[in-house]
């Protein structure tokens, strides 16, 4: 599995989910924005870096640019490419659309060029990089994680609450 995209922030269910995956041994790998036009979600994705390390999960930071664009490659044969991204506020409150395309021609073209976008533009998150991070970067990250959880819960039940209840 190859998940590209700016605002990934998986969810319980889907940490779970790519935690078995991991353990069933799916090779799994993110492509993400070295910086982002939202910092507050770059500190809370920051955060989970750690979780994701821990299961095995690669991730690549994008340097060039912001990556707007959203994408899953699974097994070679399954692309998947839209404005979905891996998060409750897309899942539960969003509007979002995406292209699934089954071929395994063209998920062998994309999986070359992601691999030539790995190899040229991007730098790989270590275990020992990440470990390395200050106190005060990890408090950020930890406080800005949790003021994003609060505004997606908060934002999905704004988006879902039935106007009667006011």
């Amino acid at each position: 599995l190859v998940f590209v995209g700016g605002y990934f922030l998986p969810g319980g269910l889907a940490r779970r989910l790519l935690k078995k995956a991991a353990r069933r041994g799916v090779a799994i790998s993110l492509i993400v924005s070295a910086e982002s036009d939202v910092g507050v979600v770059r500190n809370s994705r920051r955060y989970l870096y750690g979780w994701l390390l821990r299961n095995g999960i690669r991730i690549f930071e994008y340097h060039p640019s912001n990556v707007h664009g959203k994408l899953l490659l699974k097994d070679n044969s399954f692309v998947s490419i839209g404005s979905y991204d891996l998060n409750n506020l897309s899942t539960y409150s969003n509007i979002e659309l995406n292209l699934d395309i089954r071929d395994l021609e063209f998920s062998e073209i994309v999986r070359s060029e992601l691999e030539a976008v790995v190899a040229g533009s991007c730098h790989e998150v270590t275990r020992t990089q990440h470990g390395q991070e200050g106190i005060f970067r990890k408090f950020v990250d930890w406080a800005s994680y949790q003021l994003v959880k609060t505004l997606f819960i908060l934002s999905v039940w704004l988006a879902n609450r039935d106007d009667r209840d006011i």
